[in-house]
């Protein structure tokens, strides 16, 4: 079985040295993960340029498990081009509440609500959705981006916030293979 190139968000420090060996090895990329970084743009990005031949990308959270076999059969079959699938989320009003893994502050969104948007945790977008777009994170990417890209952000009842989907397994890698 040929090598696949892994794009790895990791949380933990202690993780990202220990991958140190095989990213000498077989150029997998790491990046310290955080609700703040925008590593997801550099992701979006290097897939979009890199993987000319595939239809759509997975993103997923690290603590979400999937079905590869049906998340493959829906890119290939249910996926349009120009659309992200998720748990699409709508009229969903910032928190400005300091401390709070999710606040946001005025000067970030000073509007009453969020763009509709993907709840975070997992999505699927066609390839050229990605391309149409310029940067980052779940409200930004898969709301405000795609609001000014026209892209169609399409609710899948079969994924929602309780962390259901094409999942069964958890795994924290991201497998490139162009």
């Amino acid at each position: 079985m040929p090598h696949q190139k892994v794009i790895q968000l990791v949380n933990d420090p202690d993780v990202e040295a220990a991958n140190a060996r095989a990213r000498l090895m077989f150029g997998n990329v790491s990046f310290l993960d955080s609700v703040r970084d925008f590593t997801q743009l550099a992701e979006l990005r290097y897939v979009a340029s890199s993987c000319q031949n595939i239809k759509g990308i997975i993103k997923l959270d690290d603590d979400v498990g999937w079905n590869v076999e049906k998340a493959s059969h829906f890119i290939n079959n249910s996926l349009s081009t120009n659309e992200i699938c998720c748990s699409r989320r709508s009229d969903f009003k910032p928190l400005y509440k300091t401390g709070e893994k999710w606040t946001v502050t005025k000067e970030e969104w000073n509007r009453p609500i969020f763009p509709p948007h993907c709840v975070g945790m997992i999505y699927i977008a066609s390839i050229a959705a990605i391309k149409r777009m310029l940067a980052i994170d779940d409200v930004f990417i898969t709301g405000v981006l795609t609001e000014a890209s026209n892209v169609t952000v399409r609710h899948l009842d079969d994924i929602n916030e309780e962390y259901k989907f094409p999942l069964d397994k958890s795994s924290q890698l991201r497998r490139v293979s162009c």
